[in-house]
């Protein structure tokens, strides 16, 4: 009896190894191991126990248990598994926040912590980490949340932005404007959209702290700032055509500033858009002794009327016309470039908080007189809604939005700071001989 019970158990426990072996083989042509641990399995069935543990989340009761650990130890090799089983929706949303600590965990990444990356639930999760295979690493600690979440929908925000994390200061009800650099400072202008108060200047550290905040003397629309170094003088545009200049140096030590000379008419012929029987200086730049301002119009093209800026025998300053030329729709700011001894024109252009956003760059010719034709080369970046004004810093651009403003909160992609592209890899993209871009129709409020 004993015999016959020892040759059953031994025929039981060959049934049993014969079964796994079944399971397990894995028929190959190419010298793979034989054996391979079903990970998948692994990983739901471990799943499955700590769904108990998910309850008591304050405490990640279920980090410290071995069901935890067990999925962490299979490794990178668990991380595309755990993706797809979430982009397959095979786990919940419980569930799914376990998997985003997993991955952390297996990759020693804690995005809080290493890049200052939040999200509001596992699907936003999944996205940044998606996107961040989009970027420079060196650029992620740089990175915020908001531009992350963007950069699958906006490849050329991916290939070339290298900051965003300089945050725009507290600005209540104003609204962003311009924005331009003054050796080591960052200036922006902003607006009150109920006119109750006058538009005001901050004025920020390179690193975002804000150092100063000036009320203007005007309650316009000061859709651009630009400082004049040869001059040390602030030009910003007022109400009707007028546009202003200011001793730079009292942005930095006062709370309220007046300007010290007024041009009345030089925006003659800059079309208001919302009132054509006025005249607005929507934007503006500065390039050496040159002044260049501009019109924005939601559907005709824009005018760019350029002056040099000279000082008078009197110490005062007087604007000399050179010429004018035409601009594509919805303009909102200028800048020039100057690369490899080419110079190149940008342009911002933007309309409505549901539209992108395009960046327009042509290399600028004198002879030019309308960038607005369709038989102009250029190349067109695609970027997030309601760009404002750009300014330059070295190879650096500097942007504006103003989509964080609290009159803008039903804006679905909202950019919370000033966001900082690297412009050698915007000017790189005319070796490629790209064809124009065909923008979006932009259609709704500006």
């Amino acid at each position: 009896m004993k015999k016959i019970a020892f040759i059953l158990l031994m025929i039981c426990f060959s049934m049993i190894i014969f079964g796994c072996q079944k399971k397990e083989i894995k028929i190959t042509n190419s010298e793979e191991p034989i054996y391979e641990i079903n990970k998948k399995e692994i990983i739901v069935a471990n799943l499955k126990l700590m769904q108990e543990g998910i309850k008591d989340e304050a405490n990640n009761k279920y980090k410290k248990s071995m069901n935890y650990k067990t999925i962490v130890n299979l490794g990178e090799e668990a991380v595309p598994i755990l993706i797809d089983m979430y982009k397959n929706n095979e786990i919940d949303e419980a569930t799914s926040k376990i998997v985003t600590e997993v991955i952390q965990d297996i990759r020693n990444c804690n995005l809080k912590e290493k890049y200052n990356l939040e999200w509001k639930n596992s699907k936003e999760f999944f996205k940044i980490l998606d996107n961040i295979n989009k970027t420079d690493e060196a650029n992620l600690p740089n990175l915020t949340t908001d531009v992350i979440t963007l950069l699958d929908k906006y490849p050329d925000l991916a290939d070339s932005i290298i900051k965003s994390n300089i945050k725009l200061p507290d600005l209540d009800n104003m609204i962003p404007q311009g924005i331009t650099l003054m050796d080591n400072y960052i200036l922006i202008t902003a607006y009150d959209k109920t006119g109750q108060s006058n538009s005001k200047c901050y004025v920020l550290s390179l690193k975002g702290k804000l150092i100063n905040t000036v009320s203007l003397d005007t309650n316009s629309h000061v859709g651009g700032i630009a400082y004049d170094s040869i001059n040390n003088l602030l030009w910003i545009p007022d109400n009707d055509g007028k546009l202003n200049i200011y001793d730079a140096q009292t942005f930095l030590t006062e709370k309220e500033v007046t300007y010290i000379q007024q041009f009345d008419n030089i925006g003659k012929r800059l079309k208001n858009y919302e009132n054509k029987l006025k005249n607005l200086i929507a934007y503006l730049c500065i390039k050496e002794n040159k002044l260049f301002i501009g019109s924005f119009d939601d559907k005709e093209k824009g005018l760019v009327k350029e002056y040099e800026i000279i000082r008078n025998k009197e110490n005062e300053i007087e604007l000399n016309h050179v010429k004018e030329f035409k601009v594509p729709p919805q303009v909102q700011g200028i800048e020039f470039y100057i690369y490899n001894e080419e110079t190149y024109l940008l342009l911002s252009c933007s309309y409505g908080r549901f539209n992108s956003s395009y960046l327009h760059i042509y290399k600028y010719n004198e002879q030019t007189l309308d960038y607005g034709s369709s038989i102009i080369d250029k190349v067109v970046l695609r970027l997030p809604p309601m760009l404002e004004q750009i300014t330059i810093k070295s190879n650096m651009l500097y942007t504006l939005f103003e989509s964080n403003a609290k009159e803008y909160d039903n804006c679905l992609e909202k950019i919370s700071g000033i966001c900082i592209f690297d412009l050698e890899k915007i000017i790189s993209r005319w070796s490629f001989n790209e064809e124009p871009l065909q923008e979006e129709s932009l259609e709704g409020s500006n």
